[in-house]
């Protein structure tokens, strides 16, 4: 659990990079990207609860008590929140790739003028190295509509991801509340 936490992480850091970059689309990756870090947040709190009580499940289990803070449902709505979580930051991965692509090929072609489709007149190609906005990339009509982070796809794994949050949270609290009623001393705020 902590790396998929890690992997979040480092995917909303350069998410948030990448928005630095951009005048165009820049509030929708902040807000995918912000989503990430609550997700990893709330990864890292389940994985540090369930860290925190397996020495105290090691001692149940002597005494012949439930050996898990979540029974086998829970674990298993865990399990697969955990899973569609990778997948999702994967999903996510291979968009920023995408962009980061075509960012790439369009510095090339505003350095060199070459364009593998045709090349612009030197009007043109003047215009479109001016299209920043205080030293920021704005898209043009053709390039927003390739952008990854404007496509629709992207708005669905935000909600997906979002409904995979809640589902973890839930479990974490539950967890929270079956550790604190065992063990009222337990420190409970993560």
């Amino acid at each position: 659990m902590l790396d998929l936490a890690a992997v979040g992480t480092g995917l909303s850091v350069d998410l948030i990079s990448l928005s630095a970059l951009l005048a165009t689309g820049r509030d929708r990756i902040v807000t995918i990207a912000t989503d990430i870090s609550f997700a990893s947040g709330v990864i890292q709190q389940l994985a540090n609860l369930l860290r925190d009580t397996s020495t105290a499940t090691e001692s149940a289990k002597k005494r012949n008590i439930r050996n898990s803070i979540l029974n086998s449902r829970g674990l298993e709505l865990t399990i697969s929140a955990l899973s569609r979580c990778r997948e999702t930051f994967s999903e996510i991965r291979h968009e920023l790739d995408k962009a980061n692509r075509q960012l790439r090929e369009r510095a090339i072609y505003q350095s060199t003028g070459i364009s593998p489709l045709t090349s612009l007149s030197k009007q043109k190609r003047a215009k479109a190295q001016k299209q920043r906005k205080d030293g920021k990339i704005t898209l043009t009509k053709a390039e927003k509509a390739k952008w990854p982070f404007l496509q629709p796809q992207i708005s669905a794994l935000g909600d997906e991801l979002e409904v995979m949050v809640t589902k973890l949270h839930f479990m974490l609290g539950i967890g929270k509340l079956y550790v604190v009623t065992e063990n009222p001393r337990f420190d409970a705020s993560l």
